[in-house]
């Protein structure tokens, strides 16, 4: 199967070549690396061909899922669509494919050298009548040079679980509007996990010491493989996400969740277990505030990192943090800590009182 690189950004851009797989992974790939490769193209030297599998949708139409190569075609497409600069080798000055002078993007190629691209003919391989676990097998195998990681190899698995979680990051985490991209980094499966995450301590909360590991998670999807949750947990937790999400997105009561600056230099940014923790404390106080809210993870920080020097997604740290949360009560009522312990600075504002409206 033989291709150019303007009928894969059409082909892409229309969906019949899929790039995203649920088992498929993110685009990894640095700029400069994704540069590198098309000047690579540029200069004909050898590129492995791309494998795809042909599959039909139920309205009978053909569509290319991309097994091995979607870090080679991510390039093609960013560099058509102006993302990135294509850098020669041994000068290393940029040259764009297209020229926008408002945005800094230029030289671009000449239109004899955009012309050849366009019609630079990229090969692959093309199976039919793959299942899908052949298809998991085969991607897994060819990443055996690049290993995914644990939340790569957990996001691709099915079932009713899994897919909720897909759903659950889709519609909260990478949301357009309002998400949480800003909180922490999301890469490489890590929104799916903490999704997972954070379900699963609020499924398994009853169960002393739980650990949502990625051992943990694997065996509830095996357990769970053909039943998903029931419409009653899932409306309980789709509020739980969206009332993070906006406290995430308060201009004020974010602070505790945000990296911000302290005596000039960048403070500790938000460790993964504490957003999972987070999220779940909106699910252990549901009637409490925004503003409650917001005092409460930051006593929660202050309080984990002075236990413990590496804050991590470990027993230790779990266990300390659903006891402290089992022990917190909301600002008002009898509390674990005064609130005179609050920096007065950074957090003055977080003790006033906002009643949240639900998001629907």
């Amino acid at each position: 199967m033989v291709l150019s690189c303007s009928s894969i950004l059409q082909k892409v851009n229309t969906g019949e070549i899929d790039l995203n797989p649920i088992w498929q992974r993110d685009v990894v790939w640095t700029a400069a690396k994704q540069s590198a490769i098309i000047d690579s193209f540029f200069r004909h030297y050898y590129v492995p061909p791309v494998l795809y599998s042909e599959r039909h949708t139920p309205e009978g139409e053909v569509c290319f899922i991309c097994i091995d190569g979607k870090q080679r075609i991510s390039s093609i497409c960013n560099f058509m669509n102006n993302v990135i600069p294509v850098r020669e080798a041994g000068t290393n000055k940029q040259y764009w494919y297209e020229e926008d002078r408002v945005a800094g993007k230029y030289p671009a190629i000449d239109r004899k050298l955009k012309t050849r691209f366009d019609s630079l003919q990229i090969h692959g391989f093309l199976y039919m009548d793959l299942a899908d676990q052949e298809e998991r097998d085969m991607f897994a195998r060819v990443q055996m040079g690049s290993v995914l990681t644990p939340a790569e190899k957990l996001a691709a698995k099915v079932g009713p679980w899994s897919e909720w979680w897909r759903q659950l990051v889709k519609k909260y985490f990478d949301n357009p509007q309002l998400n949480v991209q800003h909180v922490i980094t999301m890469a490489r499966g890590k929104d799916w996990l903490f999704a997972a995450q954070i379900t699963l301590f609020i499924w398994n909360w009853g169960t002393h010491n739980y650990h949502p590991s990625a051992i943990a998670v694997s065996k509830h999807l095996d357990a769970y493989e053909q039943s998903g949750p029931d419409m009653a947990f899932k409306a309980q937790v789709e509020d739980v996400f969206a009332k993070f999400v906006a406290l995430c997105n308060h201009e004020t009561y974010a602070l505790p969740l945000l990296p911000v600056k302290a005596r000039g230099r960048a403070a500790k940014p938000l460790a993964p277990v504490e957003f999972v923790f987070s999220a779940v404390m909106v699910w252990k106080f549901p009637d409490a505030s925004l503003a409650d809210l917001s005092y409460l993870v930051e006593r929660m920080k202050q309080d984990v990192r002075k236990d413990f020097k590496d804050v991590m997604m470990n027993t230790r740290v779990t266990a300390f943090l659903r006891l402290w949360i089992d022990s917190a009560d909301v600002p008002g009522r009898k509390r674990r800590a005064p609130a005179q312990d609050v920096d007065d600075d950074d957090f003055s504002l977080c003790k006033q009182r906002q009643t949240f409206v639900q998001i629907h």
